[in-house]
């Protein structure tokens, strides 16, 4: 778990956010001050079959409650229209520099380039191109920000003795960017390039000639946030070959740690698609 929160802590941020959005970005490097020693007490509830995206909530949510200048006053604040649910707020509070309230959503984000989608925005999508950055970022501009100012949300917030149009709204968009195997991040535009984590191949790639000498690891989900270099199990190539075979033939795109020597570590994503 701490290697985890680690990882969290060490994420980047959406440089160009500010340019896709209309909210401004949530000041990450504010929590990210926390010290190792501290993160090593935590203890975080989460359940077995939880998203990630709700695993790494905790962590935010932690930080905020152990930094001087946020005071949490709400999360999660689910907002319903006759008993269905509308949409959610994920995090509301005190700046107490700014003396504002906002309301922040945090965005945790996997995208892997692909250079053979013809526009530069659209290329950045999800391992399982179930999802892309264009999508996040309509789904946020359309749906979530506005739900601030939806009639329910008003009614909601009075439990708080907050209104809509005294809340700053900010995004705190974190992304792990992974390019094919071949390509040189300088060829990136400048505000993705700090954001790379890792690399991207195909499943045809993935040859004991070139691969064979390695180690590897198939971290789960909520490992993903992690540092490979803080995993303590690695197998050889034939020992975790049929699990990415495995994965492929369920058009399910495999996450692995390579692990070259004591001090190089490599994420790689293999592709079904």
């Amino acid at each position: 778990m701490p290697h985890q929160f680690l990882g969290f802590l060490q994420s980047n941020t959406l440089q160009n956010i500010q340019s896709l959005l209309p909210v401004k970005p949530f000041d990450f490097k504010e929590l990210s001050t926390l010290s190792f020693s501290t993160i090593k007490k935590i203890t975080i509830d989460y359940k077995k079959n939880e998203v990630l995206g709700k695993f790494v909530e905790q962590f935010f949510e932690y930080c905020i409650l152990h930094t001087n200048r946020y005071q949490l006053i709400a999360k999660g604040v689910q907002i319903f229209d006759d008993k269905i649910t509308v949409g959610e707020l994920d995090f509301i509070m005190l700046d107490t520099y700014s003396k504002k309230t906002i309301h922040v959503e945090l965005v945790y984000k996997f995208y892997l380039y692909d250079p053979e989608v013809k526009q530069e925005i659209q290329r950045w999508i999800g391992p399982n191109r179930k999802d892309s950055l264009p999508q996040k970022l309509e789904k946020l501009t359309h749906k979530q920000f506005p739900l601030l100012y939806h009639e329910q949300t008003k009614i909601a917030l009075k439990d708080y003795d907050l209104r809509p149009g005294e809340i700053e709204q900010q995004i705190c968009y974190l992304v792990n960017l992974f390019i094919p195997f071949s390509y040189q991040k300088e060829r990136l535009q400048v505000h993705y390039q700090d954001c790379i984590v890792g690399y991207w191949i195909r499943m045809e790639e993935v040859s004991k000639e070139r691969f064979g000498s390695l180690l590897f690891y198939i971290p789960f989900k909520k490992e993903w946030v992690m540092h490979p270099k803080y995993n303590k199990t690695w197998l050889c190539y034939d020992e975790i070959v049929d699990d990415i075979r495995q994965k492929y033939l369920q058009k399910t795109s495999s996450l692995l740690w390579i692990k070259r020597n004591e001090d190089e570590y490599v994420r790689l994503f293999v592709v079904w698609w």
